[in-house]
């Protein structure tokens, strides 16, 4: 009777699947949604384990008992949504790696809770986290790519993430992981709660909600063919290889690139990390640093907000990524920041460029903000706040470097040291919005430079452009066409051969040096808190009235030309703490018959032995004497002022002095 009763049982349990099997076939509903459930679980590894039960027919329960390591082979870990996998033991701490040897891709729609537990899965097939999961753990790692046994069984070692590394022949290499969210608003996303969390493979796409809480938190997210996760204290080291082409696929995907879902990092005070082939992001928000590496290109959609250093890295493999982008689409603010597209070692990314968005702000909140491309770097206008002002789209409370030229090899042109240039061409740099160092220097390289808005710091400032070819911007060398001010530095513009254009005031505290040909708009004042410098065998051209002061020392500029136009006149005026000297001093100006002359010279004299070719000539102050004279030719003064010496204004019998102003003291 016994036996009759387990072949009846044997054959309704038959007759239940087999009608289980139509249903779902008929309904479309996926086998590992109807028959979800953990599956044979079997130790390979560590210190023997016990399987519990008693919990109720949705649980499913390992009890680490005295291993602290332990390796679990699975057919399968699929849970629904009512499911739910415990890992327990009764005192310290515990890892254990879940790996999937049959089936396909996992489907984990359940709950897990691994108490104080480090807990691994891995399926080589893939794994997706459905919308209504839920996982709580103390370290949480969740694998498309295997990880051999002893490699996972080697405490503090490195965990290596490697094609059939634990010698099982998967017919799957690397899998995807997945955390999926509903379309419908009401029922709760999928959602991993962890101390430290990895999401590794082929693939990463998170629509849901990772939370990493307590000190020193750490999430990571890496996608690749191979994976190295090591530990050194709170430091967290993830290297990803692509192999040797490129592929359409290898992508950390936080939110959705479609708008599928929030894609949502909390990691209070922790650290984020993304490495990949590309990398697309949502907000990620309240978190100490973060680490974005990727092979090809990087689009941040969403706000950052750091408190500590967030660096971005884009086309960090030469060989795969010829022209990788950075697209910043939202505003990053961190303690500091560091943004760099590009490894040209070999030439093998002549276009690879960083491009912020309209309306978005890279604040370095405590330090600096570094941006570096091997080709074009585009500043939009900067964040528009709620009452209507508009933020400089760089600003930093330390220095500011934006370099358009980067060689690979971590120095611009022109930079001390072990220099290789870029040899093929590097990029132009223009920035639409303002650039604002508080207390830091600002430097700007790149070919062609293009500064819309006003650059200011209280360190020095320094404008490098460096194409030594045909400009095709025809903005030239440099071109800022708003105010440079550094406010207790010095300013240094230079340029290869083209010409530097200032539509507007440049001021800086201590020198102004410009090194090349320099066209200035009229009516425009350059101003240095010591001397102002132009270069030898360079010109400055002014399109109008110029005013050139160096309050604390000189004016050195042998070609000043001021425009050949009939009447009426273009003043120049001239402000400089020693003596002034029109002919044999350290100025020279050309079409002087057109031109009203202001000198000053706040502790020294004033002359002039050709005082003639002026159109007139007016010295409103100087410390010492004021000494005029001409041959043959008409002297026109105007006010003239001698602190402490004498005025002498003197031509022969054929000129006359012709006093425009009778105030001469």
């Amino acid at each position: 009777m016994e036996k009759l009763r387990k072949i009846s049982t044997m054959y309704y349990v038959r007759q239940i699947v087999a009608c289980l099997l139509v249903y779902c076939i008929l309904l479309a509903v996926p086998m590992q949604v109807a028959l979800a459930a953990p599956l044979n679980p079997v130790q390979v590894a560590g210190d023997p384990i016990d399987p519990y039960s008693g919990l109720g027919s949705d649980i499913t329960g390992v009890h680490m008992g005295s291993s602290s390591r332990a390796v679990i082979n699975w057919d399968s870990l699929d849970t629904s949504s009512i499911q739910e996998l415990h890992f327990l033991k009764d005192a310290g701490n515990f890892a254990v790696l879940n790996r999937v040897i049959a089936g396909g891709e996992t489907h984990f729609d359940g709950s897990l809770f691994g108490e104080r537990g480090d807990i691994f899965i891995v399926n080589t097939r893939g794994i997706v986290f459905g919308p209504e999961s839920f996982i709580q753990a103390r370290t949480f790692v969740a694998s498309g790519i295997d990880i051999s046994n002893r490699d996972f069984m080697v405490p503090d070692g490195e965990f290596k993430f490697e094609k059939n590394s634990s010698g099982y022949d998967f017919d799957h290499l690397i899998g995807d992981v997945t955390i999926d969210r509903t379309d419908v608003p009401v029922v709760t996303e999928g959602e991993i709660h962890a101390k430290e969390v990895a999401l590794i493979g082929r693939n990463i796409t998170n629509k849901g909600s990772i939370v990493a809480s307590g000190r020193d938190n750490i999430v990571v997210m890496a996608a690749g063919d191979s994976v190295i996760l090591s530990r050194d204290g709170s430091d967290v080291a993830v290297e990803v290889s692509l192999g040797y082409t490129r592929p359409a696929y290898r992508v950390v995907d936080n939110g959705g690139s479609q708008g599928t879902g929030d894609g949502t990092i909390i990691a209070d005070d922790g650290k984020v990390i993304l490495a990949a082939g590309d990398i697309w992001s949502t907000a990620i928000e309240g978190i100490e640093s973060l680490r974005a590496e990727a092979k090809g290109d990087i689009t941040l959609q969403g706000a950052i907000d750091a408190s500590g250093h967030v660096e971005i890295l884009g086309g960090q493999n030469r060989i795969i990524s010829k022209d990788a982008d950075i697209n910043i689409n939202a505003n990053i603010t961190a303690g500091s920041m560091r943004i760099k597209n590009g490894n040209d070692t070999s030439g093998e990314q002549s276009e690879s460029g960083i491009y912020v968005a309209d309306g978005v702000t890279l604040f370095g909140t405590t330090g600096d903000v570094v941006i570096e491309a091997v080709h074009d770097i585009e500043l939009g206008t900067g964040y528009v706040d709620p009452s209507g002002g508009v933020l400089p789209v760089v600003m930093a409370v330390g220095g500011i470097f934006l370099n358009a030229d980067e060689d690979g090899y971590g120095n611009p042109k022109g930079a001390p040291g072990d220099y290789h240039p870029n040899r093929y061409g590097g990029g132009d740099l223009h920035a639409k919005g303002g650039i604002m160092a508080m207390f830091g220097d600002i430097d700007i390289l790149g070919n062609d430079i293009l500064l819309e808005d006003f650059v200011v710091t209280l360190g020095d400032l320094t404008i490098t452009g460096s194409t030594s070819e045909d400009s095709s911007t025809g903005w030239g060398d440099v071109h800022a066409q708003s105010t440079l001010d550094a406010v207790t530095g010095t300013i240094e513009i230079s340029g290869d051969d083209d010409t530097i254009y200032l539509d507007e005031n440049v001021t800086a505290g201590v020198d102004l040096l410009l090194n090349n040909d320099t066209e200035v708009a009229g009516d425009k004042t350059l101003k240095a808190g010591q001397n102002v410098t132009l270069a030898p065998n360079k010109e400055l051209t002014a399109q109008g009235n110029l005013t050139i002061e160096a309050t604390g020392g000189a004016i050195t500029a042998r070609d000043i030309i001021m425009p050949a136009v009939p009447a009426p006149s273009t003043t120049l005026t001239l402000t400089q703490n020693d003596t002034m000297d029109m002919e044999f001093g350290t100025v020279w100006v050309h079409n002087r018959n057109n031109t009203d002359l202001v000198a000053k010279s706040t502790a020294g004299s004033v002359t002039s032995i050709a005082a003639a070719e002026w159109q007139s000539i007016e010295v409103p102050e100087a410390y010492d004497s004021i000494v005029l004279t001409d041959i043959g030719g008409d002297i026109t003064t105007k006010v003239l002022n001698a602190l402490h010496g004498n005025i002498e204004v003197t031509t022969d019998n054929l000129g006359q002095i012709l006093a425009k102003d009778d105030n001469c003291s």
